[in-house]
């Protein structure tokens, strides 16, 4: 078993974390079929970066979206790392924002420039 708050592995029937101190019982105080809370911002994150890739030629819509998903993607990547992946959604839905964003921007920039006569 591994500490699901510094990824440490615990022997079986410890009962705290022997390097962070965190408790090995799991609360289900603030879960709902054993899931987290906060799982449903981590798909959050995802859908609004590809949103973001997609809204990128209407910067009104393309900014606050990309905005948004990257406060939840990187809220979302403070959890610890499943020991067997090399990446998490949180870190995908990130590198989306992130493209939505600067894709945005770019789009923004050129347009301005087309408005002000500078390209023809």
């Amino acid at each position: 078993m591994y500490c699901s708050k510094c990824g440490n592995e615990i022997k079986d029937g410890e009962d705290f974390c022997p390097k962070c101190g965190k408790s090995t019982h799991i609360s289900t105080e603030n879960n709902t079929n054993g899931k987290s809370i906060r799982e449903g911002s981590n798909v959050t994150g995802l859908v609004l970066g590809i949103i973001s890739c997609l809204a990128w030629f209407l910067p009104i819509v393309g900014f606050p979206v990309s905005i948004i998903g990257l406060i939840f993607s990187v809220r979302e990547n403070k959890k610890p790392r499943p020991i067997n992946s090399k990446f998490t959604q949180a870190e995908v839905s990130m590198v989306l924002n992130t493209a939505g964003l600067i894709i945005t921007a770019v789009n923004s920039f050129v347009g301005s420039l087309l408005g002000a006569g500078v390209i023809k």
